[in-house]
């Protein structure tokens, strides 16, 4: 019983994953560029389509 539930909880984690590869390559991408450019790198969410309801990102966005 014990491995079917491991096995579930491994393909949820995979089918997940494979969801959310896009998105975080795009983040990767931009954070590769802002190195480049010789920034400090800053996750800005609305640049990805991420709605920041609690806007914890704010604090770290520069001034």
């Amino acid at each position: 019983m014990g491995d079917i539930g491991v096995a579930i909880m491994a393909w949820i984690n995979i089918i997940s994953i494979v969801l959310l590869t896009k998105k975080a390559a795009a983040i990767l991408k931009d954070y590769d560029e802002q190195r480049k450019l010789g920034k400090n790198p800053v996750f800005h969410p609305t640049d990805f389509e991420i709605d920041d309801e609690t806007h914890v990102w704010d604090k770290y966005h520069e001034e």
